[in-house]
């Protein structure tokens, strides 16, 4: 198969798997304007937006700047952390009832190693499957204890990556698929309403400002009719990060003034109006490959001009679920799977096509296992390599499909036997929705050619010796597996074998030619 081929049937099955879903919500001004924040209408005349945001959920946040903020009537957001949480368990519900905003800021509170006190859970140690788990786990956490879903998010330290060096991954496109937005810290500047990217909130620092310090920041965003997110820690008087609370109180004052201009509300409030605003248009140089309303060559071109030369050899590589390369136990084939999936396996191959025989193989305990393993592989795609490419999961499908659980049909000559196209197609469509329904996008092994060197061990897997008939249980078997609709829940891809060679063996040996 060449390359471009092989790519065309990966951009396939880009619409083949219904477990994949590349939707992303990006914007950007459109070239053919110049279109600011300053072109922006927020509600009621307001001339700027202004969101208040603590992170950890320090004890001074609930003992001192809630009951600051109800004074003046002003909603902030919390970016709780569970252990804190706890120790002001009720006041914190009741500042949910009363409108502020809880956030999420993972369970753990990731960041660089750098930083002595992270060494235990540094992000330079973290993949994408475990910084999901800490995002998920903090969201379950919140839900059960407030019984909503958290919208905003803040990134521990402002830090939005995993791993290192040429491994390092941003997780930022993971937080924009969890909530409306995603907020960083120590940042330039506020936010543009049309341009930024809701997933990558800046977030100016509160602490150790004075008010004129903050007023100034307010006369840009003013200026610019943009959005500034203030970020702070603890709340009292001047320490080390701590957000004043005589800088707060004129803060309120000055934002509660109509004269002024500023809505002030938190950061999940504003993100939903701007979200919605008319002014932000659709990102129009979205990644072609993942735009699935454009041809399949414009995005086969599109992707291949993305890839390196790792990435290409690692999707032309499919290995197969018995390789002892992939380790020698049933256990370490599985580790090795996931790694070969990643493009972890080994340096210079990047992450792989796709597997062959893998349930068959690996996976011996049943439908269950097979299904959710090889949706795990898939997960590991999506969320751990640069470009998100699905693996395509391949198995034999000779009579039946051919792994633990499959229903066992007859072998191929007694197939053959009944010259009954009806029959075939029954036999084939029901391998094709065993096989979809646990991950498995294509059938191999469907033996079409006919039958010339009675000698070859493998015959049995052919239908006949005569091509009239093979011809006519290869178009049926097409038919069966594939039907009408290639992405349809219940069908797959008919791999058809061994054409043009596998019957005509020398001497009766399989593998001769």
């Amino acid at each position: 198969m060449t390359l471009l081929n092989r790519f065309r049937f990966i951009q396939s099955l880009i619409l083949v798997c219904s477990l994949i879903s590349f939707a992303h919500a990006q914007y950007e001004v459109d070239e053919k304007t110049t279109s600011s924040a300053s072109d922006f209408e927020w509600p009621e005349g307001k001339k700027m937006a202004l969101s208040l945001t603590f992170d950890d959920a320090r004890l001074s946040q609930v003992d001192t700047g809630i009951p600051l903020f109800d004074q003046y009537g002003v909603k902030a957001t919390f970016y709780i952390s569970p252990d804190r949480l706890m120790e002001r368990l009720e006041a914190w519900k009741k500042a949910a009832e009363n409108g502020h905003e809880i956030g999420n800021h993972s369970m753990t509170h990731p960041c660089t190693g750098n930083f002595p006190f992270a060494r235990h859970k540094a992000l330079e140690a973290l993949t994408l499957r475990d910084i999901a788990s800490e995002l998920e786990d903090a969201n379950q956490l919140i839900h059960e204890t407030f019984g909503f879903n958290p919208v905003s998010f803040a990134y521990p330290c402002g830090q939005k990556f995993v791993g290192r060096g040429s491994s390092l991954k941003s997780y930022v496109p993971l937080v924009a698929d969890l909530f409306i937005t995603g907020r960083g810290w120590m940042n330039e500047g506020p936010n543009d309403p049309i341009f930024c990217d809701l997933a990558q909130l800046t977030g100016m620092e509160a602490d150790n400002k004075s008010f004129d310090d903050i007023k100034q920041l307010i006369d840009q965003a003013t200026e610019n009719g943009a959005w500034l997110v203030l970020a702070g820690h603890e709340i009292g008087e001047p320490a080390f990060q701590t957000t004043w609370t005589t800088m707060l109180e004129e803060l309120c004052r000055y934002a509660n003034d109509p004269a002024n201009g500023i809505w002030i509300a938190p950061v999940g409030t504003i993100a939903e109006y701007v979200k919605n605003h008319p002014a932000r248009k659709p990102l129009s140089k979205k990644e072609a490959y993942l735009n699935s309303s454009l041809p399949i060559d414009t995005r086969v071109e599109d992707l291949l001009s993305r890839m390196t030369l790792a990435e290409k050899i690692g999707q032309l590589n499919m290995p197969c679920g018995y390789f002892s390369e992939l380790g020698q136990n049933i256990q370490e084939k599985m580790e090795g799977v996931k790694k070969f999936a990643a493009g972890r396996f080994e340096d210079g191959i990047g992450p792989g096509g796709g597997f062959f025989t893998v349930p068959n193989n690996i996976l011996q305990e049943g439908p269950l296992q097979q299904a959710l393993f090889l949706n795990e592989l898939q997960k590991i795609a999506l969320e751990e390599t640069r470009l998100k490419i699905p693996l395509l999961q391949v198995e034999e499908g000779t009579h039946g499909l051919m792994c633990a659980g499959g229903t066992i049909f007859p072998e191929g000559h007694a197939l053959g036997s009944s010259w009954n196209t009806d029959l075939i197609h029954d036999v084939y469509t029901i391998a094709a929705k065993e096989a979809r329904s646990i991950g498995v996008h294509e059938l191999f092994t469907l033996v079409i050619e006919p039958n010339r060197e009675p000698r070859l061990g493998r015959n049995i897997e052919g239908y006949s010796e005569d091509p009239y008939l093979c011809s006519r249980y290869a178009e049926t078997i097409v038919r069966a597996v594939q039907g009408d609709d290639i992405s349809h829940h219940d069908k797959v891809v008919a791999g058809l074998c061994h054409y043009p060679g596998q019957s005509q063996a020398v001497g009766g040996l399989d593998h001769l030619p």
